[in-house]
């Protein structure tokens, strides 16, 4: 919210010249976030559950948390500046997913597995980078933190994923070209666990 406030080249200076106005402004955006989160979520539990943007549906109070600004910045400015606001927001809420989007964003995935409440991590490889499959060890390692995970996938790399990874909290996301190559890749899927 901050670099959508600031344009994340501004932010990013704000860092250096002013870091003093970062932390109050972070924290404010935090309570605002959180009375509109929890504003919507009172509408949408009338439905019996409610969902976000990822397309997880929950039988309890959920949201997905992001900041795609952390590619541009350290993970020692990560930790001191939004660390402390992206663990509040888990306390806020009872399940919490982290987007971690990128390659540039991997380097302070360690902070995240650290956070107690939250509950997973939503991997995107990002524009021209490696596909899901080739990050297996990446998503083992949030595995093996206890935390939940959500990838997109190819069709043809769902075997060897499902073959190295742990089905317990595992979300796959998939597209086929057809109904019909849908259809056999839930029926070998099937077969394989």
């Amino acid at each position: 919210m901050l670099s959508r406030l600031r344009s994340p080249g501004k932010l990013a200076l704000d860092l250096y010249d002013r870091p003093q106005v970062i932390k109050p402004a972070l924290a404010e955006i935090n309570q605002a976030w959180y009375g509109y989160w929890r504003a919507v979520t009172e509408i949408t539990a009338r439905l019996g559950g409610n969902f976000h943007w990822m397309g997880i549906w929950s039988d309890r109070p959920s949201t997905d948390l992001q900041s795609d600004f952390s590619c541009m910045i350290s993970p020692e400015m990560f930790d001191e500046y939004f660390m402390p606001f992206i663990d509040e927001q888990t306390t806020m809420v009872e399940r919490t997913i982290y987007h971690l989007d990128g390659p540039g964003a991997v380097r302070h995935l360690d902070s995240l597995l650290s956070l107690p409440h939250l509950d997973g991590i939503q991997w995107v490889p990002g524009a021209g980078a490696k596909p899901t499959v080739e990050w297996l060890p990446l998503l083992q390692k949030i595995q093996d933190a206890g935390k939940l995970v959500y990838a997109y996938c190819e069709p043809q790399s769902v075997r060897r994923i499902l073959g190295e990874l742990r089905p317990e909290g595992l979300m796959l996301v998939t597209s086929c070209g057809s109904v019909e190559e849908a259809e056999r890749l839930v029926e070998n899927v099937a077969s394989w666990t």
